[in-house]
Parts: C-alpha cells; structure tokens; sequence
C-alpha cells in the first residue's frame, strides 16, 4: 500500500477519519494525500483545518500532500485522483451502500468508512466463503500483521477443508449461522471489533455497524 487518500470536508467529525488514516499510513509507511472541500464547517476556515492535519502528520512522521477542491463529487475526485491504495472517509460522507459502491467502481481500492469514534479496537473479516475469497483473505490477513493486531475471522461456508494450513494460520476462525446485520452486530460488541473488512456482496451492511466498515473491490 503505498498511497493513502482521505477525503474531508472540515467538518469535526472527520477527526476520526483522519486519526485512522494518519495511524494506517504511518503502520504502512504510506503517502498520506488529503482533499479538503471548499466550505467551512463549526467555524475553522479550511487551511486552519489543513495546518492541523499537516502537524498532525509530522507527529505521525508521515509525507503529506493537501489539495483543496471547491466542490466535491466522485467524478471531480476521480479527474484529481490518478490512483489510490485505499480511500477513508467518515460515514456521514459515506452513508449508505450506493454512495460506498460509486467509489468502489471508480477507484478499484479498498474503501474505509470510519465510524464516529477513534478507537482502533480488534480486527475482523466477514467472509463467508473463505476458499472462494482467498485474495480478501490474503490481504486482510497481510494488513493485521502490519497493524499489529489479531485477526477474527467471521465464516459461514463449511469448506475449510479445501484450504492450506497457512491460510488458516494467523487467526481465529469463528464459525457463524448468519450473516443478517442483527447477527453481525452482536459479534462486533463481543469480540470489541473496530475493523470490519467485508466484501461489496455485504455492503448492504454499511451504516447498521457501529464500527468501521473497510469495503474491499472485486477482482
């Protein structure tokens, strides 16, 4: 992962957004690349909101680089935006499925929709067929050791056996009778989850979890 992009604009919830990003690109060792949208929000102009970002940055001992757009899309961002390795945003930007699924099909990188709250928490991977999603698999797993964190494994499909002992190392495997939104969220409250990486066939998901959602593309 080698550039990270964070999209904010000025409000004070993005603190969490931008807290998570500075943390994942310092782990990563990351480009750090912020757009700011022209407006003002809870009274600091945008390049107060800029200088605070780039301090924080420096603490973070992460490269910086800030663009400021007067008016936001994902068309707009796309014609800024040549690449990406990953896009956070707060989930009041991006509030539902549609909105996350717009910029999926743009950008072709894992998507990071930060919940209201900075705590990193524990890592999880809602995948209910893992030998049919081994490159989530192996990206999630790839991630929490960069992260430093356990990774749980939410699974439903009963074929473990057709995979390899290392890709079943690394991880607690926590077998699950559902996927609905009601089962997951009991399971982010009692493994303390605050990393929910999920494919687009659960993005329905988004905005009915109280943790941050991390939304990877298909292959």
């Amino acid at each position: 992962m080698k550039k990270l992009v964070l999209l904010h604009d000025g409000n004070i919830n993005e603190q969490h957004a931008t807290y998570l990003a500075l943390h994942v690109a310092a782990r990563l060792g990351a480009l750090f690349k912020v757009f700011l949208f022209s407006s003002q929000r809870d009274g600091k102009p945008l390049a107060q909101i800029g200088a605070q970002i780039e301090t924080a940055g420096r603490a973070a001992n992460v490269s910086i680089e800030i663009t400021t757009l007067t008016e936001f899309s994902v068309g707009i961002l796309k014609k800024q935006l040549r690449s990406a390795d990953g896009i956070f945003a707060s989930r009041r930007l991006i509030p539902d499925g549609k909105t996350a699924a717009s910029f999926l099909e743009a950008f072709s990188c894992p998507l990071w929709v930060v919940a209201d709250k900075s705590e990193l928490g524990e890592i999880a991977l809602l995948i209910p067929n893992p030998a049919k999603e081994k490159s989530l698999l192996r990206n999630t797993k790839t991630l929490s050791r960069r992260l430093q964190k356990q990774l749980t494994i939410f699974f439903k499909a009963d074929d473990l056996l057709s995979m390899t002992v290392t890709e079943l190392q690394s991880a607690n495997w926590t077998p699950i009778s559902s996927t609905s939104s009601r089962r997951i969220r009991t399971l982010v409250e009692k493994y303390h989850i605050g990393l929910l990486f999920i494919s687009p066939a659960n993005i329905a998901l988004l905005g009915k979890m109280d943790c941050t959602c991390v939304i990877y593309p298909k292959k």
